[in-house]
């Protein structure tokens, strides 16, 4: 019993020195160990397949650039100018929409190849797109400019494709914005029509109107014999007309009640008596000039030139071998370690 707590004791008084001792003592056999894992690690890095990262940076449009858009669209035109923010806004939301990424990956990122050479395309390649495109802004007090990047394992492909995706997230704001303006200016165009339809309706129920008034008149100043208008004298030093008021239309005579209708029934267009329908005309064709305005216009504007990167941003090769030394150094320490205590252990049995 004496010699089992002695031979306990011997082997709790190993301390740190002697642990140095052993593992300086084997120091070849660790070396070996950690230069084995270097190797290993740095032949792992140069086996994988190295990703690189096409950034685009992007900026708000100037107003020179939307110009084109605000082409009479002015406060007293009831159409409001289009400000560069609201511009801007349409294109952001275009960006980051999820069936932008989705149009652009079937129909540019299938087609390009990237990311698979599989025929057939799943989820989990749209998946493994999302993860590669990243949209994000640049800083946090800058929240006008973004940052486009997308990662690819060709770096001239990858500059392709992230210019690419912005310049058709850019398109497709630039026709939503047009498609809203001449929206805009269609609906007022169409309300003008209307009141102008309306208008002429009007005015040929009115000259009906009239000329039923009017043939009633001539029928009765034909039944008085009523050719002229009567003329009163008074104090035989003036004359004076009898009164036409709307009840006493037959004391015009019938020759000229007969003129007036064959002039209202044979009148080609009411417009020229129709007070307001010139106005609303000439507002009607102002809407329909900016139906037809330059589209001529930017939704944002790239902020410096895209060239492919020269350095991958994956492996990292440097932190993979340095990963490995110490993994390979651990893994040495280790062996030598269990070795002694096993052959320790042995000898005091």
């Amino acid at each position: 019993m004496q010699d089992t707590n002695n031979k306990n004791y011997q082997v709790a008084e190993l301390d740190l020195f002697d642990i140095t001792a052993v593992l300086w003592k084997k120091k070849r056999l660790i070396f070996a160990v950690t230069f084995l894992a270097g190797l290993v690690a740095l032949a792992v890095a140069f086996m994988i397949t190295p990703v690189y990262e096409a950034k685009l940076e992007i900026a708000p449009p100037t107003i020179n650039n939307i110009a084109n858009l605000n082409y009479g669209r002015t406060r007293e035109s009831e159409l409001a100018p289009y400000t560069v923010k609201d511009i801007y806004d349409v294109f952001l939301r275009n960006l980051q929409s999820e069936s932008m990424r989705q149009s652009f990956f079937n129909s540019v990122y299938v087609k390009s190849g990237a990311g698979s050479s599989a025929k057939i395309i799943d989820r989990g390649l749209y998946e493994d797109f999302y993860k590669r495109l990243t949209i994000a802004p640049v800083g946090k007090d800058q929240n006008d400019r973004w940052v486009v990047s997308l990662r690819e394992s060709d770096p001239v492909k990858a500059v392709e494709l992230v210019s690419g995706y912005v310049a058709q997230a850019g398109e497709y704001a630039k026709q939503e914005v047009l498609r809203n303006a001449h929206s805009e200016a269609e609906l007022r165009a169409r309300i003008l029509k209307s009141q102008i339809e309306t208008l002429r309706d009007s005015g040929k129920k009115q000259r009906e109107d009239t000329i039923h008034r009017l043939r009633e008149a001539l029928n009765v100043a034909k039944s008085i014999n009523l050719d002229k208008p009567p003329v009163f004298t008074i104090d035989r030093s003036s004359e004076m007309a009898g009164d036409m008021g709307a009840n006493l239309t037959y004391m015009r005579g019938s020759k000229a009640l007969e003129a007036e209708l064959i002039n209202l029934e044979t009148r080609y267009s009411d417009d020229p008596f129709i007070k307001e329908l010139r106005g609303i005309e000439e507002r009607l064709a102002y809407y329909q000039s900016l139906e037809d305005a330059p589209d001529d216009i930017t939704v944002y504007r790239q902020d410096g030139i895209v060239t492919p990167p020269s350095t991958p941003v994956k492996p990292k090769k440097v932190v993979i071998v340095i990963i490995g030394l110490a993994a390979g150094a651990a893994a040495g320490c280790i062996i030598v370690l269990s070795s002694f205590f096993i052959r320790r252990r042995l000898s005091q049995v």
